[in-house]
């Protein structure tokens, strides 16, 4: 996404309480470790993963240090928890061991050992995700009627907000920013990529798109995610992918939500993202899919998960750019568009067309 005058049209509400004063005394990890073992936290999590998610975002006993270091990097206290939820979750969750990625090839450790878990938000704590679950989220978002319950929203929405807060932090670092796509355009060439430009924006909408363009069955990881993108945008970029990502991303900073799902869902069709159980039906049956393997199911990918991802991406840009004045103000702005029961859910799941 670029910059554009609609992000700076986000307002995050006010702040309805001060910032916590730092009861627990200890480091980050010590911190995250108590956070892995708090029997209420992970009892809630296990049936309200989001709800659980915006409890670690409004803890009063996140050490003091933690929270000013986190602040200072994002430019507001309430950004700040945003960025150490990311640092909680971050991981894949794999159990894949460097010599099993080896025997596939360079390429593949790189992204599979290296850049996935510094990009992806889905950890484990004893085998289980941390967050697992959709059914206290807006229905909009909700994929678990194709996969199941077992599904991980939660972490696939802290993956595109990973991204945005990167672009954000960007938008106040130029310098910074075109040194970084020096590495994204070598990158480019040893991997052979024709159509993925060398920006930060090309690589987030890559990265985000291109995962829900093959299922998690096909075994292809983030290199062949990447690749289908490169699939998609070439000659071109004749589904117009590119500006119905940046529109879309714009029209949800601007609380456009109409707007925005006309944007996910012409996304969403060109990808042939599956949205009902008869779509997944056709997968099974399609024997010349546009990007992925004949006959999978495509588990993993939907036009929900496009969804939730631009709306998760446009509030990490949202995050680094305007910023949230407090843990309470960052909750309530989470709250009111990703809780069933939150301001904005019915108006989100009408533009659905739920």
């Amino acid at each position: 996404m670029s910059s554009t005058p609609a992000a700076d049209a986000f307002t995050a509400p006010a702040p309805a309480t001060n910032s916590p004063v730092g009861l627990f005394a200890g480091g980050r990890e010590a911190w995250f470790t108590a956070l892995d073992h708090d029997p209420a936290l992970r009892a809630k999590a296990s049936h309200d993963a989001i709800g659980a998610l915006l409890d670690v975002l409004t803890r009063t006993d996140v050490p003091s240090v933690v929270d000013h270091d986190y602040a200072a990097k994002a430019g507001s206290v309430g950004a700040g928890r945003l960025l150490m939820a990311l640092d909680y979750t971050r991981g894949t969750g794999s159990d894949e061991t460097w010599a099993q990625a080896f025997t596939q090839g360079p390429m593949h450790v790189l992204t599979s050992k290296i850049i996935s878990p510094l990009l992806t938000h889905f950890r484990t704590v004893d085998g289980a995700s941390l967050f697992p679950g959709d059914a206290t989220m807006t229905p909009a978002f909700r994929d678990s009627p194709l996969w199941g319950p077992q599904t991980n929203q939660v972490g696939h929405f802290l993956c595109a907000v990973e991204a945005g807060t990167r672009l954000g932090r960007f938008a106040h670092h130029g310098i910074e920013k075109k040194v970084f796509e020096l590495g994204l355009g070598a990158a480019d060439k040893v991997a052979g990529f024709q159509n993925l430009e060398g920006t930060v924006e090309d690589w987030s909408r890559a990265g985000i798109i291109g995962h829900e363009m093959i299922g998690d069955e096909d075994g292809s990881g983030f290199l062949g995610q990447l690749k289908a993108y490169d699939r998609l945008v070439a000659n071109g970029d004749p589904d117009h992918i590119r500006a119905h990502w940046d529109a879309a991303v714009a029209a949800v900073l601007a609380g456009r939500h109409d707007e925005a799902w006309t944007h996910i869902d012409a996304i969403s069709r060109a990808i042939e993202a599956p949205t009902t159980p008869a779509d997944v039906q056709a997968n099974l049956e399609n024997d010349h899919p546009r990007f992925a393997t004949p006959h999978a199911n495509r588990d993993g990918n939907s036009r929900e998960d496009i969804a939730l991802s631009v709306y998760g991406f446009a509030t990490g840009y949202a995050a680094m750019t305007t910023g949230f004045s407090t843990p309470q103000a960052l909750r309530s702005a989470l709250e009111a568009r990703f809780t069933a029961s939150g301001a904005e859910a019915d108006a989100i799941d009408a533009a659905a067309g739920r």
